[in-house]
């Protein structure tokens, strides 16, 4: 008898005892059994009519497939549609780029309809075709400051603005900041960020934790600039506030919308501060 599919018609949550029942059923399957329940379960997924879905899958659960068979699900909805996908790992993008790229179903005119993205190269592109924002403008093709030289650009802040408590005023306890997308308003903190601003500006770069609230701002701006309607959204539980508020601006206007994410699976809890808060006004 064929297992059930992996997601409730009403689109209700599994309780504690259907999660239990549902795993000792998996574990009971041989490989081939379940790799085949794996595909079917996507593709139910796939072509669930809910707009707004949040999925709770980690590694080896066919999130790839599953995404895959979502943008050919809404694509046959909507031959027209725009559909964006982000992720933090570069494997699944390149991956899920080369999966559509050679769909042989597909019209060039589609493939095209389709953008793939890790979530900084989207933000980097947003803050690239809006030069920068309003405040803080950009000249094209602007650079990024990497993981070796922010903390020399922050010197560089303490040294312009004569701030001597390094301890207080540490690159972390900004970049904190940055990614709470939460600038302290205190008359130092205010010199040190308007110095740090200004210093990119200069230097026509930004940082990876800056860009993320650059490109934010310059949507809120320019909505014009995302083209796309429809979303994936992948390792959500690695998101911190910044990002879910560009997530936020990102998908103001949706007709659809899949998260997945694992609290199981979290990557960069220790590493970026400013967690999302949740899921509910997914």
């Amino acid at each position: 008898m064929a297992l059930r599919h992996l997601i409730n018609a009403d689109g209700s949550p599994f309780n504690e005892k259907e999660l239990a029942q549902l795993t000792r059923e998996l574990d009971a399957l041989t490989p081939d059994k379940r790799q085949q329940q794996r595909n079917e379960n996507a593709q139910a997924i796939a072509r669930h009519a809910g707009v707004q879905i949040l999925i709770v899958a980690g590694p080896g659960t066919g999130k790839s497939t599953l995404f895959k068979q979502r943008i050919l699900y809404w694509l046959q909805q909507n031959p027209d549609a725009k559909i964006l996908a982000l992720s933090f790992v570069r494997k699944l993008v390149a991956d899920l780029n080369a999966d559509i790229q050679n769909d042989v179903t597909l019209t060039d005119k589609q493939k095209a309809q389709v953008d793939v993205f890790t979530l900084h190269k989207y933000a980097r592109s947003m803050v690239e075709q809006s030069h920068g924002t309003r405040e803080w403008k950009f000249a094209p093709h602007f650079r990024i400051i990497g993981q070796f030289w922010k903390t020399i650009v922050w010197n560089d802040v303490l040294l312009v603005t004569g701030q001597n408590d390094h301890k207080r005023f540490s690159w972390p306890a900004f970049e904190k900041q940055l990614h709470d997308d939460k600038l302290e308003t205190v008359a130092e903190w205010t010199a040190l960020n308007k110095s740090f601003f200004t210093l990119c500006q200069f230097y026509n770069a930004a940082g990876f934790s800056d860009l993320i609230l650059r490109a934010r701002i310059a949507l809120a701006e320019r909505p014009e600039l995302n083209e796309h309607h429809l979303f994936i959204i992948d390792e959500y539980q690695d998101f911190n506030a910044a990002e879910e508020n560009l997530l936020e601006q990102i998908t103001v206007e949706t007709e659809g919308k899949l998260i997945v994410g694992d609290d199981d699976q979290v990557l960069y809890e220790t590493l970026k501060s400013g967690k999302a808060s949740n899921t509910g006004n997914l």
